[in-house]
């Protein structure tokens, strides 16, 4: 019996002497050996559990303004008097920073990585604002007399929506700060509105008749081309990298789309006759937006559509940057910003 009990016991550790050597090689042939045909399983991006509660006072919910995230931080505005720009990141113990950079009130804020962007009323007039967290300038980017709603920016890049008078319709421009050089993307006179950057690429919303609005995209190589052509609107587009995303109503109630211009190929997301999908997202592969019935959902073509909100109460709003999905939430009777993480298996 004894013997029997030793002879078992040294076949165990062979096998696993052997199991560990073995594995062994597999990993040294993955990290050492870049040409093997052997691949790891792509990771799947999969939601946390963790709500975390960004803010404890209102926040301003207008539909066209949206919580900006850049990496782990995010930007809103607020009814504090007067309204101010708020920061939250991760590294300042989960606490909020108030923007001090001028006593006016700031509206709209937007960030992208340590650069702020925000629209105020100073010197008579209403104008568009860049803070740079770093250097701790200050640089004045439009000088009017027409208040800007709709603006963001991407490193260098600024884009927004102008017109030269109320009986102008708007159009699209563009200010660099590497060159501080401003440039009139389009001259239309239908209204041009929603503008997004990504690098070079610029999209927006053209208001070709009432009932008919498509996407359109720039770029310094090609200038102004057609990312949607169908019939009824299609609208507030968000673009990353080779990404578009819109909400889209040529079968009925609003749909999410994609569109990548790596491929030139369109995809549908979502397909719900019962419900409208809007205000879109999209960060690499991962889109986000909310529905008529106030829910968060994400897609990715690893996972597929999923909710990410199951509080009764009320969510909007989304946006995403990197592995962060942030939110409007009126679980608290007012609404807060909400943020949650999206992890990888």
């Amino acid at each position: 019996m004894k013997k029997r009990l030793v002879i078992v016991i040294f076949s165990i550790f062979i096998a696993l002497a052997l199991g560990i050597t073995f594995r062994a090689q597999i990993h040294e042939n993955i990290t050492k050996s870049p040409s093997s045909s052997l691949t790891l399983p792509q990771q799947m991006p999969v939601l946390s559990s963790e709500e975390i509660r960004i803010t404890t006072n209102e926040v301003v919910p207008s539909p066209k303004i949206k919580n900006y995230l850049s990496g782990e931080a995010i930007i809103w505005q607020d009814h504090r008097d007067p309204v101010k720009a708020f920061i939250y990141t991760r590294d300042s113990a989960n606490t909020e920073r108030l923007v001090k950079i001028s006593s006016s009130a700031k509206y709209n804020p937007s960030i992208s990585g340590n650069k702020l962007l925000w629209s105020e009323f100073r010197n008579k007039q209403w104008d568009l604002f860049m803070y740079d967290l770093l250097t701790e300038q200050e640089t004045q980017i439009t000088n009017n007399d027409l208040p800007e709603s709709e603006f963001t920016m991407d490193g260098n890049k600024i884009v927004w929506k102008e017109r030269e008078n109320t009986n102008f319709p708007y159009n699209i421009f563009m200010y660099d700060l590497s060159t501080n050089k401003k440039t009139q993307i389009t001259n239309d006179i239908e209204h041009q509105t929603s503008p997004d950057i990504s690098g070079d690429r610029i999209v927006w919303v053209d208001h070709k008749t009432f009932n008919n609005k498509d996407i359109k995209m720039w770029d310094p190589i090609n200038g102004i081309q057609d990312v949607t052509t169908a019939d009824y609107s299609q609208i507030n587009p968000s673009i990353n990298g080779d990404k578009i995303v819109w909400q889209d109503e040529r079968d009925g109630p609003f749909d999410i789309y994609m569109y990548d211009i790596s491929t030139g190929r369109e995809t549908q997301i979502t397909n719900d006759n019962s419900k409208q999908q809007i205000n879109p997202d999209v960060f690499g592969e991962t889109i986000i937006w909310q529905d008529s019935s106030y829910d968060i959902f994400m897609w990715s073509p690893l996972t597929g559509e999923q909710l990410i909100t199951t509080n009764p109460s009320v969510q909007i709003n989304p946006s995403i940057s990197g592995n962060n999905i942030a939110w409007f939430d009126d679980r608290n009777e007012k609404l807060d910003i909400y943020m949650k993480k999206i992890v990888e298996q």
